[in-house]
């Protein structure tokens, strides 16, 4: 199994070479800010309210 990580400005296409990667290898793409705005736009939760206002601003959100 290999594991990679990319990194990137926004809009540098890291999705799209990462999504093009997991289809060709039969691989499985993860994507944290995906995952972070689903996190806000599912049910209301402690960790939903505590995101919202920095996925909202476009500000980082701290990893604690």
């Amino acid at each position: 199994m290999i594991n990679t990580k990319y990194l990137g400005c926004p809009g540098a296409g890291k999705g799209t070479l990462c999504g093009k990667l997991a289809a060709e290898y039969n691989g499985s793409h993860l994507s944290v800010g995906d995952l972070l705005r689903a996190t806000i736009h599912g049910e209301e939760s402690p960790e939903s309210r505590e995101l919202t206002p920095y996925i909202r601003s476009g500000l980082l959100v701290p990893t604690e």
